[in-house]
């Protein structure tokens, strides 16, 4: 029931996407999806946790107890990421759909979800500094 509850939200979303998003907001040439599965060290995939803010949604990205990256977009049931490269995840049980994670010098910055071709740049919420 998880993955047909984002699976709906995409879908919705679909009908934005389809009439184009900012221009600032989007990122293009993220390629094809790859359909296998790449070997991606659980250690190393808490540096993708977070909290995420498109100009639709919120998404919230953790690391599940078992050791999975997962996907929450607002107040839905999280959903299992794959991963297809060190950077690149799809929704379990969601075709189509490709999440790909973007740094710069301090981290991981922003992840662009692209939906058959259609797609939506999620900034990364970064705790603000400490003050001096």
């Amino acid at each position: 029931m998880t993955g047909i509850s984002l699976a709906l939200t995409l879908a919705a979303m679909s009908t934005i996407w389809s009439v184009g998003s900012p221009a600032a907001q989007t990122v293009g040439g993220s390629g094809p999806a790859r359909l296998t599965t790449a070997a991606v060290d659980p250690e190393a995939l808490g540096r993708f946790a977070g909290t995420y803010k498109s100009y639709i949604w919120t998404a919230k990205v953790a690391v599940a107890k078992s050791g999975q990256l997962t996907l929450q977009i607002n107040d839905l049931e999280p959903v299992a990421l794959i991963a297809e490269s060190e950077a690149q995840f799809r929704p379990a049980g969601i075709k189509g759909t490709t999440l790909v994670f973007h740094a710069d010098a301090a981290g991981v910055s922003h992840f662009v979800l692209n939906r058959e071709g259609k797609e939506i740049r999620a900034n990364r919420k970064r705790p603000k500094a400490p003050r001096a």
